[in-house]
């Protein structure tokens, strides 16, 4: 096992900044996806053991307890109201709409078979999906694609708890393994995985370049790594911006996008190819994304009590103005020599 990084590298949600808190430490999610930021920031619950103590930043220090019942409530909302987004199946990203009239189970499925393809996963692989939330992504291409090992990460305890449920209930807990862990500080041995991906997550990264060097560790030589993504639109001036106006635009809640990850295609594939990364290739997706997944949250809006409809169309909004024209949504794919 790995030596883990110490206080110097206190891994954080996005841009939030604060203190190590004591002991009784908490976890907040740098897996999260961007759906999620317009529901509740995703905070994980306390954990005793001393691997997490210096991971522990939010919007204030709370007490191990303030955490639990912060995410029990946040648990609790998930269950009622995304439950009108996604249904039963508890997938958290905009999914990918390449045709029309699709559902959002559909389109997330989809999103989950582009990866799949861009992987060229296949039954020798050995997979892990970081940021895999309650593992819904995993069980759909583990009982797909059937690759010889599959480990799903995030960092939050209770997606891990559900997500074995949910491979339990559909025979796949033999197949699939859901733990613990770091994107950005990963816990395995170098050339572990022939396959490594991340949807809709890495920009919550402190950093994302951090979560680049690991993933470039652990693969095996001619391994392939796959992101989907969410940058600045390449030609505007960032130097003419704000990192919190940039961060607007890209995000329903700006304090969750890590401000080190505010960078273009070209600077992410010139970070991808000194990490060492052979021929990295980026591509928006942006169009068979936002304006399906915002039509679908505007349905979902107007059936809404008056809170929440609110609340929803202003999401909507922001993905219809500042994002279609500023921000990109892009897979990223790059190989190790």
């Amino acid at each position: 096992m790995r030596e883990r990084k110490g206080d110097t590298a206190k891994h954080q949600l996005g841009s939030l900044v604060g203190r190590v808190i004591d002991p009784a430490s908490v976890v907040v999610s740098s897996c999260a996806t961007a759906f999620e930021q317009w529901l509740f920031v995703v905070v994980g619950r306390a954990r005793p053991d001393a691997l997490w103590n210096q991971r522990e930043l939010t919007v204030k220090n709370y007490t191990a307890n303030e955490v639990k019942a912060l995410y029990t409530r946040r648990h609790e909302i998930r269950k009622t109201e995304t439950a009108s987004v996604y249904g039963e199946v508890p997938y958290a990203n905009y999914g990918y709409w390449p045709r029309e009239n699709m559902t959002v189970l559909e389109a997330c499925d989809a999103m989950s078979d582009l990866m799949a393809k861009e992987l060229a996963l296949c039954e020798s692989d050995r997979v892990l999906e970081c940021g895999c939330g309650y593992g819904v992504t995993a069980a759909f291409l583990s009982a797909k694609y059937h690759p010889q090992k599959y480990i799903g990460l995030d960092v939050t305890d209770v997606r891990i708890e559900e997500g074995r449920l949910l491979l339990q209930e559909r025979g796949l807990s033999e197949k699939v393994t859901l733990q613990i862990g770091d994107a950005t500080n990963l816990d395995f041995p170098d050339a572990t995985f022939t396959k490594i991906f991340a949807i809709e997550c890495a920009f919550h990264f402190d950093s994302r370049e951090d979560f680049l060097k690991e993933a470039f560790r652990v693969l095996t030589p001619g391994g392939i790594l796959v992101i989907a993504d969410i940058i600045p639109v390449e030609g505007i001036d960032l130097s003419a911006h704000t990192p919190k106006q940039i961060c607007e635009w890209l995000s329903a809640d700006a304090q969750y996008f890590c401000k080190a990850n505010i960078y273009n295609t070209s600077t992410y594939k010139e970070i991808l190819r000194n990490i060492g990364f052979a021929d990295p290739t980026i591509y928006s997706i942006k169009d068979k994304v936002i304006p399906a997944f915002s039509a679908h949250l505007e349905q979902i809006a107007k059936a809404s009590p008056p809170d929440a409809c609110a609340r929803r169309m202003k999401v909507v909004n922001t993905f219809r103005t500042d994002f279609m024209t500023k921000g990109d949504y892009v897979v990223a794919k790059a190989t190790k020599p």
